[in-house]
């Protein structure tokens, strides 16, 4: 009985280690404009840019940043600055990691979440493999989606989706290839103000639970060799 119990605390931790830092979702070969969860959501199209502006906090809720040189900036594909339609956008606009005069080789683009989202969904082109990482105000990675796949000359994108799971909040995210050879466009996410401010679950309770999975199959497999 007692080896019985045992086994079942070793399997919920090991199931709730697993289901605290969720594998993110992966669309290859999307076509279209991306689709928000709500309809309240907010929807960046980048459409009310211009031609290599730095993207900062033009977006309510949402705030673009990136390591210097480089810079978050809007393209405009009908200037003939960029490999367009080698690379895709919807509309006439995308937002890249650019620094004009320097090499931006290998930098990550952050995108700040100052009130807390669940979701962040964007869409990539490029041919090399672009990862999404989601993290809580502690640090904490909540997500991860990618790789993405070559999709040049195919007028498609891929889409990258994080998520959190109830009551932990995404406050950033990093996007990154191993080259900055992307860009990106429609990004949606559920920016709003009723999240509150509790600690992470998955940075509270990770370590925890991870240590008490491994004792407890430690312990299980001694008690069974006796």
């Amino acid at each position: 009985m007692k080896k019985k119990l045992l086994l079942s605390t070793c399997i919920i931790s090991l199931l709730l280690t697993i289901g605290m830092v969720s594998a993110g979702t992966v669309d290859h070969g999307y076509q279209g404009s991306n689709v928000c969860r709500n309809p309240t959501d907010t929807f960046i199209t980048f459409e009310n840019g211009v031609d290599l502006t730095p993207i900062t906090t033009q977006y309510t809720g949402v705030v673009f940043s990136a390591p210097a040189p480089a810079a978050w900036v809007f393209g405009d594909v009908r200037t003939g600055h960029w490999a367009y339609p080698t690379y895709w956008a919807n509309g006439n606009f995308w937002a890249t990691l650019e620094g004009v005069g320097f090499n931006v080789s290998g930098a990550t683009g952050r995108i700040d979440f100052p009130q807390g989202v669940s979701y962040v969904s964007v869409l990539i082109t490029g041919p090399y493999p672009v990862w999404m990482e989601a993290y809580d105000a502690s640090d904490g990675l909540i997500d991860t989606a990618g790789p993405t796949g070559d999709n040049l000359n195919t007028r498609t994108m891929d889409r990258l989706i994080v998520s959190s799971h109830s009551p932990a909040v995404i406050k950033y995210v990093l996007i990154h290839d191993t080259g900055q050879f992307w860009s990106m466009d429609d990004v949606c996410t559920d920016v709003r103000t009723n999240f509150h401010n509790v600690p992470e679950f998955p940075s509270m309770f990770l370590p925890i639970t991870l240590i008490t999975g491994f004792l407890g199959t430690v312990l299980f497999i001694k008690r069974t060799r006796k």
